[in-house]
């Protein structure tokens, strides 16, 4: 179990740190490009289909692309400052799920957003290059879970042991 514990925590940094960097190379990517990012396939594409379900004019366009682009630039904020929050429990500290739980909304709602089109359409050669963030997103929030609940199985047995080390 011991190996285990340290197993856990280093996968969900690792998940925490390529969240981090894909999600911020494509919102650095989208919100510095003079046409919001429309210039990948993909992303035009999925900004074409959801501004066309809301009706939306050229302007909308590309307002729904920066906020697209502001949604990834949020996930990985988040995850970094999670990763920032897990060195900071190397040092004494507690890790604070919340974060982690956060960002895992985040990856699967922007994922959710930018799959629509091609959940909509039930064309799964879209969908493939979206799964991998879902799978991933899946991975943190049950690696998270269970930390969780080794940390709360380790709490009670620690007190027991500190309350019979003070009655010698």
């Amino acid at each position: 179990m011991r190996r285990l514990s340290y197993a856990i925590p280093c996968l969900i940094v690792a998940v925490a740190f390529y969240f981090a960097a894909a999600f911020g190379r494509d919102a650095v990517h989208i919100l510095t490009s003079p046409v919001y990012g429309l210039d990948q396939a993909s992303f035009a594409r999925a900004v074409h289909d959801l501004g066309g379900l809301a009706d939306l004019g050229p302007r909308g366009l590309i307002r729904l692309a920066a906020f697209l682009g502001t949604i990834k630039l949020a996930v990985a904020v988040v995850f970094a400052i999670h990763v920032a929050d897990r060195v900071r429990s190397l040092a004494g500290g507690t890790v604070n799920y919340d974060l982690l739980d956060a960002g895992v909304v985040l990856v699967v709602v922007s994922t959710f957003l930018s799959a629509a089109p091609a959940l909509l359409e039930a064309s799964p050669q879209f969908f493939n290059e979206h799964r991998p963030a879902l799978w991933l997103a899946g991975l943190a929030a049950t690696l998270g879970l269970a930390e969780r609940i080794a940390a709360t199985e380790d709490t009670p047995a620690r007190s027991r042991a500190a309350g019979t080390r003070k009655r010698k």
